[in-house]
């Protein structure tokens, strides 16, 4: 059984740095009016959803709540950032997001998430996930014996559901450039963590 704290504050938020390897790092632009348009990196608040404890925890707890929430919490509820704002459906699939370690307020979470043009092509077909697992490992291995390249999408002709809080998006290769891009957005925490991201690039893609 599940209960919700409404007194939970609403201040957690948790992003995502997505990365294709060969387009670079994912980002969406914001429908918000400004001079420069305001880029974005997907991610958020945590709601109210994402921070359902079970009563029995609270119960051992005097009835009190962590003042941080459980990592996974913040797993969850960037994936479903992901899911509401691209189409990008990783809710079944939180191992794939890696936790990254910066030095940034406790309440800011962020994690790295490789994507390949498979999850971009696959993202509107409801299809057996088991199924789409061994097609794609059948296709990696024919891509080594016929030495072909699988999924081979003009980055121009990618479609992503995007919400309607973001009019585009783009993938940005040079991470230094996407952390100026993304500035103005998230008083700045997000273009400190693409930073941060870019400095031990080797290290966290490599994990």
């Amino acid at each position: 059984m599940k209960m919700k704290n409404n007194n939970y504050p609403n201040k957690f938020r948790s992003f995502i740095i997505v990365i294709h390897q060969e387009y670079g790092c994912l980002l969406l632009k914001s429908t918000k009016k400004s001079e420069y348009g305001i880029f974005q990196l997907p991610g958020g608040r945590l709601d109210e959803k994402d921070l359902m404890i079970n009563i029995s925890e609270a119960n051992n707890n005097n009835g009190r709540i962590n003042p941080i929430p459980a990592e996974n919490d913040f797993k969850i509820a960037a994936a479903r950032e992901l899911y509401e704002e691209t189409g990008l459906d990783f809710r079944n699939r939180l191992y794939m997001l890696k936790p990254l370690k910066f030095d940034l307020p406790n309440k800011w979470r962020f994690f790295y998430l490789n994507i390949t043009n498979y999850e971009i092509v696959n993202q509107n077909q409801n299809k057996n996930y088991y199924f789409n697992i061994f097609k794609e490992i059948s296709q990696y291995f024919n891509s080594i014996i016929f030495k072909t390249k699988n999924n081979n999408i003009d980055v121009n002709n990618i479609i992503i559901k995007l919400s309607k809080e973001h009019e585009s998006f783009l993938f940005e290769k040079d991470l230094v450039k996407a952390s100026q891009l993304v500035k103005s957005h998230s008083k700045g925490v997000c273009s400190k963590a693409l930073l941060l991201f870019q400095q031990n690039y080797q290290i966290y893609t490599n994990y």
